[in-house]
């Protein structure tokens, strides 16, 4: 294997990690509120190790250890994953009966169980989630000897207070979590894993692909913030392009598809002068869903606009769509207009930042320098 096959290697290793980290801790937050959808996030997140496994033991096709029988993770139900994997001896038996019965719990959470569902209750749950608890630390310790994983797993709480200074909360920029450690591609596994979460329905043409988003974000480092939590995990961020005329006159039209954008729509921000913003999506985990989160995002928005106005970069108006009635609500808030239904689902909005709209500007220095800027245009009109 070449030096740029064992990077690419490990780089694919390092983003399965973060998505099984990330479907753990999603099991973890419905474990109170909604025990069904956590028993069977919980299955999901077992089923993640075990393709893991999988793959990585060579049991797939054209795998060294291949045997008949044996078919890509794509057409593997989780039952016959835990057999084939059993039977290489790799995982220690408790684990294996610990996959038993996330297994056999999850499964139960997933379909339809009639009268017993009323069955299903915290403790249920928090068998699951032992047992799931236990065989991601195996995974994580023992199998990827990786320690630091298995402490931010660990670490995940799911707290009820939305005080800032009690979570620990912080707003970063794209290059802040490349010197903690996270490379792009990991960091859009879990904007994409947000995204779902958040957007009932999303599908690939809404949210996108990593591979697609990555030289996008890379090229746009001023066009992201990210609050995250004690531990680094993100748990809201706010995105925006500067699309050249062409792709913001389909944004605002509704015939553009997020997911679809690639590099070629968009303009690099440099150069002194105006900018279309199309603002894609400001996005919050449900359970850190509140006034003060809210409040950091767009502190961190106005004070973007700030800083880019001091190079005398402006936007004179931004658009955004929303596919949400939480969307809905937040652009209205923000006393953005309805322009128009886009061509799929969702509404897309506009707002002239020209006019300086009270909802964003009120940083003085922000304001006077759009005044100073459009002045003429304004009264022109």
């Amino acid at each position: 294997m070449s030096e740029n096959d064992l990077e690419k290697r490990i780089d694919q290793v390092e983003r399965e990690l973060r998505r099984i980290q990330q479907q753990y801790e999603e099991a973890l937050s419905f474990s109170n509120s909604h025990p069904k959808i956590a028993l069977s996030q919980a299955r999901i997140a077992l089923e993640a190790i075990c393709k893991q496994i999988y793959e990585s033991e060579g049991l797939a096709p054209h795998g060294h250890r291949w045997v008949q029988g044996n078919l890509p993770t794509t057409r593997m139900e989780l039952d016959a994953l835990i057999k084939a994997i059993e039977k290489t001896g790799i995982v220690p038996k408790i684990y294996l009966i610990n996959m038993c019965t996330v297994q056999h719990l999850g499964n139960y959470g997933s379909h339809d169980q009639g009268y017993e569902a009323e069955y299903i209750s915290a403790k249920n749950v928090k068998t699951c989630l032992e047992a799931l608890s236990t065989v991601v630390d195996w995974y994580f310790q023992a199998y990827h000897k990786r320690s630091s994983y298995t402490h931010t797993v660990h670490s995940s709480t799911i707290c009820s207070t939305h005080d800032g200074n009690t979570l620990g909360l912080a707003v970063l920029t794209i290059a802040d979590l490349h010197a903690r450690g996270r490379t792009t591609g990991t960091i859009i596994d879990d904007l994409i894993g947000i995204d779902y979460r958040t957007l009932s329905g999303a599908q690939e043409q809404d949210v996108g692909t990593t591979n697609s988003w990555e030289p996008i974000v890379d090229n746009n480092t001023d066009g992201m913030r990210f609050v995250v939590d004690s531990d680094s995990r993100i748990i809201a961020y706010w995105h925006f392009l500067p699309l050249n005329d062409d792709a913001y006159l389909k944004a605002k039209s509704g015939i553009m598809d997020d997911g679809t954008l690639t590099l070629s729509d968009m303009n690099i921000i440099g150069p002194p002068g105006d900018y279309n913003m199309y603002f894609m999506i400001i996005s919050v985990m449900q359970q850190f869903r509140g006034v003060k989160v809210l409040r950091l995002l767009l502190d961190a928005f106005v004070d973007d606009l700030l800083e880019l106005a001091r190079l005398d970069i402006y936007f004179p108006e931004m658009c955004a769509t929303s596919f949400t009635d939480e969307g809905d609500a937040l652009c209205r808030t923000l006393k953005m207009q309805a322009v128009m239904k886009h061509k799929h689902r969702g509404t897309v909005y506009s707002l002239p930042l020209k006019n300086c709209p009270d909802s964003l500007f009120y940083r003085e220095e922000l304001r006077q320098r759009y005044v100073e800027r459009y002045k003429t245009a304004r009264a022109s009109t």
